[in-house]
């Protein structure tokens, strides 16, 4: 399942939002870390930045997302993904394998998520994507599963 939607802030800056939805353990051929899942159909043709970041979704609410600048027939967007496996957020494929495998186990978890946000590239981006996490902590720390997510 996949869901998206575009937030504007009062002063009408947005952040798209996009969450991928995998059931864990029942992919059947579809799996949240594998080489076709990609930000941008240019992605694998390209040098893409790529770098990781410590975000805040709350107070003592950190964690790390995937930070990439990605250009389509649009623009330029700044992007921050991270992985929800459970609860607990990661970028590393390496690191989601490991907690899909533990989730597996001792069936901690039913799903699992991508999640991403994009905002056009500008000297305000990052700070529209650190305020859309500030905004609506108890949502980005659930990885946007539904009740979290509720007025």
């Amino acid at each position: 399942m996949t869901v998206s939607g575009v937030y504007s802030n009062p002063a009408g800056e947005e952040v798209d939002v996009f969450v991928s939805v995998y059931g864990l353990g029942t992919t059947n051929g579809n799996e949240m870390i594998a080489y076709d899942n990609v930000l941008s159909s240019r992605e694998h043709a390209s040098l893409v930045e790529d770098r990781r970041l410590d975000v805040s979704a709350g107070p003592g609410q950190g964690f790390q997302v995937r930070e990439v600048v990605i250009q389509d027939e649009r623009g330029a967007f700044l992007v921050w993904q991270w992985f929800m496996v459970g609860g607990r957020p990661a970028t590393d494929g390496f690191v989601v394998k490991g907690l899909e495998a533990a989730a597996f186990l001792v069936r901690s978890a039913d799903d699992e998520r991508i999640v991403t946000l994009a905002t056009p590239l500008d000297a305000g981006s990052r700070k529209r994507l650190q305020s859309f996490l500030s905004a609506h902590p108890d949502c980005v720390r659930s990885g946007f599963a539904g009740e979290a997510c509720r007025p």
